[in-house]
């Protein structure tokens, strides 16, 4: 005899699963459906999959393999990568004398120069918080490439350390920019700000 119990958990405990490879354009690379599958967790069951590509530039004898990670993962990744990201200040600060209230601003180096063009690009990269410059140099004006440096926004002060304005780097085509300034105390530090620039009145550097 037959045990109906067991034979309607077994039936009960299977499902057809559809499984699809989607491309950015739309059209499916893979179509498969697997009927009567165990009941698996799709997400488990995904993962513990390859996939495998050859191609007749390699004479398909080299394998590009691929893990499959389900999406939810992938979310979880970018979100405290951004947090981390959001969470890390550089070591050195400095502070702005606002109208009404002082503000720390955090930069990854603080650098003395003696030159009369400087590739700003040798001494900050785009995915950091900023850097503070002070120019040693004994000519009247000094020549800043800010070229593949955005963005930015560059805070010009005087040998008192008082505010004299601003300068903007920001990426917007292929080409050289170049600045000329007679100042030489200069913060460059990442947009957006945490301050309005209007009420900037001076730097404390400690």
């Amino acid at each position: 005899m037959v045990d109906e119990t067991l034979l309607n958990y077994k039936i009960m405990s299977k499902k057809t699963m559809h499984i699809k490879m989607v491309t950015p354009w739309g059209v499916p690379l893979m179509y498969k459906e697997l009927k009567d599958w165990a009941d698996v967790d799709e997400n488990e069951f995904m993962k513990s999959h390859r996939m495998v590509v050859r191609t007749s530039k390699d004479d398909f004898e080299k394998a590009y393999r691929f893990n499959i990670i389900p999406y939810s993962e992938v979310q979880k990744f970018e979100l405290d990568a951004i947090e981390n990201e959001n969470n890390y200040k550089p070591s050195l600060s400095l502070t702005l004398g606002l109208y009404d209230k002082f503000q720390k601003v955090y930069v990854n180096s603080m650098v003395t120069l003696d030159a009369p063009f400087i590739n700003m690009e040798n001494y900050i990269k785009n995915n950091e918080a900023g850097i503070f410059i002070q120019i040693e140099n004994k000519i009247r004006t000094t020549n800043l490439n800010l070229s593949n440096i955005s963005p930015y926004v560059l805070l010009f002060f005087d040998e008192e350390l008082f505010f004299k304005g601003t300068s903007y780097s920001i990426n917007s085509g292929t080409g050289t920019y170049t600045i000329q300034t007679q100042y030489k105390n200069i913060l460059v530090i990442r947009i957006p700000l945490e301050f309005d620039l209007k009420e900037v009145i001076r730097v404390f550097k400690h």
